[in-house]
Order: structure tokens, then sequence, then C-alpha cells
């Protein structure tokens, strides 16, 4: 479903033409044109351009669909709601990563559906989003962003970036998970313990998961 730019059966960063890059000269969706001269010092760069960052929007939305922290919010989501999830997070995580042409604000999914705001997105969501939801979410982030291979030193740079976001998606700082059914047995709980170093409890955010009531 999403394009990646190594080959499934083998994670290592490939060396990546400019092309496959990303460009500037954004489009009204965030997406990117060809063209133009690319800035190859930038995190989305080594990562493997925003093709990449796509397959890791895709990926974390298995992780955090499997995740019984936390899954209860996404595993219900139609396929168009998961296409959106997709396509803005992708969006947000290209922006922050320095993906030319790549922006959030005032960009759609490929169904043409508004990425709104990370407030708007999440003002309406019930359960209310804790901070312990938030938290889960950026270990499952964290965990696939270094399973696609980005560096610890990236991910330093990239994650204190998304956690501006908390107070736009969490709605309370509560500190127990709304949502899980860890106790029923479901999900694996996710993955905290490859963070690469980084502050996991503090470092991220989470992206526009409903094209209905948050996107």
């Amino acid at each position: 479903m999403i394009a990646s730019a190594c080959d499934s059966s083998n994670d290592t960063v490939q060396p990546l033409s400019k092309k496959d890059a990303g460009s500037s000269g954004a489009t009204d969706d965030g997406g990117k044109t060809d063209g133009a001269v690319v800035n190859t010092n930038t995190v989305c760069y080594r990562l493997g351009g925003f093709n990449k960052v796509q397959a890791i929007a895709g990926a974390v939305l298995k992780a955090v669909s499997a995740d019984c922290r936390i899954g209860a919010y996404f595993t219900g989501l139609a396929l168009t709601e998961q296409t959106h999830f997709t396509d803005c997070f992708s969006r947000q995580i290209g922006e922050l990563t320095g993906c030319d042409g790549v922006t959030y604000a005032g960009s759609k999914d490929s169904l043409q559906i508004a990425c709104r705001t990370l407030g708007d997105a999440h003002k309406a969501v019930d359960p209310q989003i804790t901070d312990a939801d938030f938290d889960a979410f950026v270990a499952d982030v964290v965990s696939v962003m270094r399973q696609q291979g980005m560096s610890t030193a990236d991910l330093t740079a990239t994650l204190p970036k998304l956690n501006a976001t908390r107070g736009d998606v969490s709605q309370t700082n509560d500190t127990t998970l709304a949502q899980s059914t860890c106790d029923a047995g479901g999900g694996d709980g996710g993955d905290a313990s490859q963070d690469g170093g980084a502050d996991t409890g503090s470092d991220t955010g989470v992206a526009d998961a409903d094209a209905d009531d948050a996107g």
C-alpha cells in the first residue's frame, strides 16, 4: 500500500537519488514536484526520502493498531480513515524531517480530505486522549523509526519537534491509559525499549487519525 525506498526484505537504507528524495515546490496536497535541487543535508534525505516517510507512516498505523495500550483508537478506522491517517501523518513527519516540498498545514490526503490542525483533529476524540496514551504512541513511533533505519542522532533531532504537539493532541494530563485492553490480553503493549536514548515520554505527537472527527 505504501511505497518504500528500500526492498521490503532488507531494511538497509540505500543511496538515494535526488529525484527520489523529494524536491521543492509543494503541491496543494502537501506533496512534492520534480525538477528542483534537493537539500541532501536533511533527516529525510538520509532516511531515504518521502517514499520512506510514507512507509514509516504505514508501519506506525500497524504498530499502534496492534498495541493493546492504544489500539482501540485505531482498530475501528475504516479504510478511508486509515488512508487519511497515513497520508496526513506522512506529511507531518515529512515536513519535520525536512523532505523538500512537503508541508502539513493546508495539505490534503490522497482522497482530497483536508489534514486539519492537530488541535481540531483531536478535540472531539472520545474517550479523551491522555498523556499516557500520547506516551504510548511515542514509543511505537520511535520503535518503527528505528526499525526503518533512522539513526539515533536523527531521532534525537526529529522527536523534539513533534513534542510541541502534545498540547494539541493530549486532552488531559491523566497518566492512565484511556482504552487499554492489555489486561484482557489484547496486543503486545508496543515496544518502548528501542528509543535509542531519545526521551520517548515527551518527544512526539499523535497525527490526524480520523477523517470524520479528526481530520
